[in-house]
């Protein structure tokens, strides 16, 4: 595990403690809608934390697919989190998760620092081979490529974030490099893979 002394504002509040840690998904209203109210986001969102949730996770839907019955992430991610971020204090900010086969991985390490820097180091990135089969065609991408994708665009995100030509693992906890508050490449990584047909899209590397 990562020294948590080394760890950025958000994976702190996550992980910094030894007990459970509590979040909520955005959009927090409306979830259904194509575009939900920003402001009641914004008080909805400042209302968890001073409740005392740890983190807010921003879903990355790149586009709305009626038959799957929500519109997911109406807001693209990275500006949706720097407003939020400019509402808030101390809650994580994180992804659920970046859909990294329909992203270019420099665009994604630069959003990512560009937000924890606004943040003042509070964002986790969190990163999925996506699960909406009909968005791979959209983006001329072959699904059965998704797992060779995501494991390289990791690779390609810690070497642009951390300034180094050889990446070290990537999962959530660990690095590298530390993480610094703030600062390019100072968000942990975190790989999410919810169905369990897509564990056969990982093998484990030798």
């Amino acid at each position: 595990m990562t020294d948590v002394g080394h760890a950025n504002a958000g994976y702190r509040r996550l992980f910094g403690g030894s007990g459970l840690s509590f979040g909520v998904g955005l959009p927090l209203t409306d979830v259904r809608e194509s575009t939900p109210p920003i402001e009641a986001e914004v008080r909805l969102a400042t209302h968890a934390e001073s409740l005392g949730f740890d983190g807010l996770w921003a879903r990355d839907v790149p586009t709305y697919w009626p038959r799957f019955g929500d519109a997911g992430g109406a807001f693209d991610t990275w500006p949706f989190l720097s407003y939020i971020a400019a509402h808030t204090e101390t809650i994580a900010l994180g992804t659920s998760s970046v859909v990294l086969p329909l992203r270019h991985p420099i665009h994604v390490a630069k959003a990512a620092a560009t937000v924890d820097r606004l943040s003042d180091g509070r964002l986790v990135l969190g990163v999925a081979s996506g699960d909406r089969d009909p968005e791979y065609p959209a983006f001329d991408v072959d699904p059965d490529d998704r797992g060779r994708l995501v494991r390289e665009s990791i690779d390609a995100i810690s070497r642009a974030s951390s300034g180094r030509r050889t990446p070290g693992p990537n999962c959530v906890g660990e690095s590298s490099r530390p993480y610094s508050r703030g600062g390019p490449g100072g968000f942990p990584i975190g790989r999410g893979v919810r169905p369990r047909s897509r564990l056969r899209r990982f093998p484990r590397r030798r």
